[in-house]
């Protein structure tokens, strides 16, 4: 009978769920995590839940999913909890190998070097080396009681309200910034065809209008908003100049600072790929002392059995002596009975000779 996820029940305690949260650094304020309840099954989670096995951790899924991730969950149409968590140190080594050598992973890649393969009586999937195409060394074929370490995780659903209105508000900001720089260049178009410099002369009237409306004390919040888009539109193309300036800056700081993180990235990763190397080779050695040890023991194996033989076939001999032996005791007892009664009748004779003498 096979043995499938509605089979285990969780053995995390809410301390060891902490400890995990922690040491993985799982946001909380954008993740809802909960500790399985007695009797739940990771294949039955409240809605909007997924289970996340302790394993599956410890071999490189992260929360977030990557993007490389989802895409391989979507392409095969797979939940996080359906995929066994060996699987998940192929895809961590897959994308290390190729961000090693500056190579984005894709979906086509993947599905070239590995098969998606169903667990014999079971209903978790896994990722096998196609034939010839191993890309990754050896990885354990198993991994031990990782069923029963599981707890679920949700989506704060606040995270998504905020990012909607963080989007809302950087579109409006884009399609507010696109429209001062049309009316820029616009203006200076016009200004350029007439040779006339008109900028002095509305900023003047603009600063008389605001004048007289704070005077009055009049003016709802719309036309306040409408003096100061006018003024934005006015004040010339120096100020959009400046803010692009500094945007471009910091978005020159940033690509820095991610060129200065790929490199330690990639020191890292050629530091792990020698440690890996160093490992591998290692474990190379390991096997072969261990196949000359299952060479010994197979030779030792066969004399003992041709041993076991030679035993056996000295008892069949032992058996055979024995019975030839009974049987000449046996023959020793009937000579010596023999020779009894020859020597009965041997006396008796010399007797009945010596008499016959006597009578002579």
């Amino acid at each position: 009978m096979g043995r499938g996820s509605d089979t285990f029940i969780s053995l995390l305690g809410q301390k060891e769920v902490d400890s995990l949260v922690a040491r993985y650094e799982i946001n909380l304020s954008l993740f809802e995590v909960r500790v399985p309840c007695s009797g739940e099954r990771a294949s039955s989670p409240r809605e909007g839940e997924i289970a996340i096995y302790q394993d599956a951790l410890l071999r490189g899924l992260r929360l977030h999913f990557s993007d490389f991730a989802k895409a391989i969950l979507e392409e095969y149409h797979l939940c996080p909890s359906q995929l066994a968590s060996n699987s998940w140190r192929l895809l961590n080594g897959f994308v290390i190998v190729f961000k090693h050598y500056g190579i984005s992973p894709i979906v086509r890649w993947f599905r070239m070097l590995f098969s998606l393969c169903l667990e014999s009586n079971a209903d978790w999937y896994y990722f096998s080396a196609r034939s010839g195409r191993k890309l990754l060394g050896k990885v354990p074929s198993s991994i031990k009681r990782w069923k029963s370490k599981f707890f679920f995780v949700k989506r704060n659903p606040m995270e998504d309200e905020d990012l909607s209105y963080v989007k809302g508000l950087l579109a409006s900001f884009e399609a507010k910034f696109t429209r001062i720089l049309a009316s820029h260049v616009k203006k200076k178009e016009v200004v350029l065809g007439q040779g006339v410099d008109t900028s002095k002369e509305e900023r003047k009237k603009r600063k008389r209008k605001e004048t007289d409306s704070s005077k009055k004390g009049a003016g709802s919040s719309r036309e306040r908003r409408t003096k100061r888009k006018n003024s934005e539109d006015i004040s010339g193309p120096g100020i959009a100049e400046e803010q692009t300036a500094h945007w471009a800056d910091r978005v020159g700081n940033l690509c820095q600072e991610d060129l200065a993180k790929m490199e330690m990235n990639r020191a890292d990763i050629a530091q792990l790929s020698s440690r890996v190397a160093a490992l591998e080779e290692k474990e190379k050695e390991q096997l072969d002392a261990i196949r000359a040890l299952e060479r010994d023991k197979s030779e030792r194996l066969r004399q003992l059995a041709a041993m076991e033989k030679e035993k056996a076939d000295l008892a069949a001999q032992l058996s055979v002596s024995k019975g030839s032996l009974l049987t000449a005791e046996e023959t020793i007892k009937g000579l010596q009975n023999e020779s009894s009664s020859l020597k009965k009748e041997l006396q008796s004779t010399s007797r009945m000779k010596r008499l016959a003498f006597d009578g002579t």
